[in-house]
């Protein structure tokens, strides 16, 4: 992908009901990750990473019940940390197996007992 640019909560309406699987990442994006991803009851794999997105990442991305994976790594200009209601739903929900972000942006120790699995320098 070649994308750039500010994306919209409307860009994604009409994917709504059906999308499940979401990359976007090394691209060009910018502006605030769309609050509007986090209303999609079917995504399960959100991988916006490596991109330019800016603002602090919201809780309402881990509102999706059948999300497994959300990747936020690769984002330099996030702000902030991963909040903590992302966090309790990572370490609560079985399915929710991998949590991935800057690493200053993860509030506890990486790894099996911290809210990230994994993160990017």
């Amino acid at each position: 992908n070649d994308l750039n640019g500010v994306i919209s909560d409307a860009d994604f309406l009409p994917l709504a009901p059906t999308l499940r699987y979401l990359n976007l990442s090394n691209n060009a994006l910018s502006g605030v990750i769309p609050l509007k991803l986090g209303e999609f009851k079917g995504l399960e794999i959100m991988d916006v990473s490596n991109n330019l997105f800016t603002g602090q990442v919201s809780e309402n991305l881990g509102k999706p019940p059948n999300l497994t994976m959300l990747n936020l790594s690769g984002n330099p200009l996030l702000e902030g940390v991963i909040p903590e209601e992302l966090c309790n739903i990572r370490l609560s929900r079985d399915n929710f197996h991998s949590l991935r972000a800057n690493c200053d942006m993860c509030p506890e120790e990486v790894g099996n007992g911290g809210c990230c699995t994994s993160c990017q320098r």
